[in-house]
């Protein structure tokens, strides 16, 4: 985590630099009131709700997957001026902050969560919220302690930094392996499936995998029981049905379970679905280029032509360069392991300059015909520059 190997050293400053709060708030103020200014030291934002000898530090204990949590550390500007909270940085993608304090008029005043902005300017006396929320379904480890931080930059002149940490252990009866279902690059006309195991994390647990409860996206999902070594799994498929538009697509599988005794009902157990859908055949990479070509040596580089739906072959009937140095430049199509008719499901793709080359820039594309009666043209942007 980016925060979590913060010194001993520099934790116990930080904590030190605080100044001494034993007057507290005076007697009969509300929420909506600041304290008074002349009561203050010059420490910056301080904790007010402090529930452990470690003032800015939170225990949720252990949780389930998929509970959204929520802790606010009340603070207050014991500065004698206005203060800036600069930044607030959380340590991990499942956690974040949010401030506001309560104004003299008793509206709330919230901060800017844009990057690259101040957060939010706070009064002399202000009582501060800061609401930090743990999306546990973003943590990438469960069953195991967890600390998340939130680093929170002001311009204090005594304090400019404190540091927020929230304890928790993400307990997930499942683990998915692997943990999405990736159909990757996707045949258009064919479609593709995924698979993935589903198994129980922690030993000795009976927690069992019910049914497919819901799909989302445009995907088709089957769930099958099998067992290995005497242990329970569930084999989980998405399939991503012929004829979808071209393009990246997302979803996810929601499965029910039992509780961790086999019985009764658990919490949801989700897997997400991706796939990108592109043409039956393509080139990869996606442009053909030749970088800083020495004209007196001239350069090559390889890229392969792939039929990506299954069994399928095709023959490269020509292949050819239309736009700039086209004259100039090679572009040759070779069968990887043909059949007898010279039909194969790949072809070693060979783009050449050679010695002859005299334009600094070119540009164009590469062009193949094929005898694949829905792809008889396949084209790749091909582009260089020599010195």
């Amino acid at each position: 985590m980016q925060f979590a190997r913060l010194s001993l050293g520099l934790v116990a400053a930080l904590l030190c630099s605080c100044p001494d709060t034993s007057s507290g708030p005076r007697a009969g103020a509300t929420q909506n009131e600041f304290e008074p200014i002349s009561s203050f030291g010059t420490g910056g934002l301080e904790i007010t709700n402090a529930s452990t000898a470690r003032p800015y530090y939170h225990d949720f204990g252990t949780v389930l997957y998929g509970e959204r949590l929520r802790h606010t550390f009340e603070l207050i500007n014991r500065e004698k001026r206005a203060l800036t909270i600069k930044d607030m940085l959380p340590s991990c993608g499942c956690t974040t902050p949010r401030v506001s304090y309560i104004a003299a008029d008793g509206e709330r005043v919230t901060g800017s969560n844009e990057r690259g902005q101040e957060v939010i300017t706070i009064p002399p006396g202000a009582k501060v919220e800061i609401e930090v929320a743990v999306d546990t379904t973003l943590v990438e480890t469960p069953n195991l302690d967890k600390l998340s931080q939130v680093r929170v930059r002001t311009d204090s002149d005594t304090n400019p930094y404190i540091t927020l940490e929230l304890h928790l252990k993400v307990i997930r009866a499942f683990r998915a392996v692997p943990g999405k279902l990736d159909l990757g690059a996707t045949p258009q006309s064919a479609g593709k499936s995924a698979r993935t195991d589903i198994s129980v994390c922690v030993k000795g647990n009976r927690s069992l995998i019910r049914s497919i409860t819901h799909v989302e996206g445009p995907f088709t999902a089957d769930l099958q029981e099998s067992v290995a070594q005497g242990e329970k799994f569930w084999i989980l498929t998405a399939t991503a049905a012929p004829g979808l538009p071209l393009g990246p697509v997302k979803g996810s599988v929601t499965l029910s379970t039992t509780r961790d005794d086999g019985e009764g009902e658990g919490a949801a157990f989700s897997v997400p679905i991706l796939a990108q859908i592109v043409n039956d055949i393509v080139v990869n990479p996606g442009v053909l280029q030749l970088v800083n070509v020495d004209r007196a040596r001239g350069a090559e580089m390889r890229a392969e032509l792939l039929v990506l739906v299954p069994g399928g072959k095709i023959r490269v009937l020509a292949a050819r360069l239309e736009g700039t140095a086209s004259g100039e430049l090679e572009l040759i199509a070779n069968p990887i392991d043909p059949d007898d008719e010279g039909r194969a499901r790949v072809h070693e793709i060979v783009f050449k300059a050679g010695a002859a080359l005299n334009t600094a820039d070119f540009r164009g594309l590469a062009v193949f015909e094929t005898d694949d009666p829905n792809m008889p043209r396949v084209t790749v942007p091909y582009a260089g520059t020599s010195r």
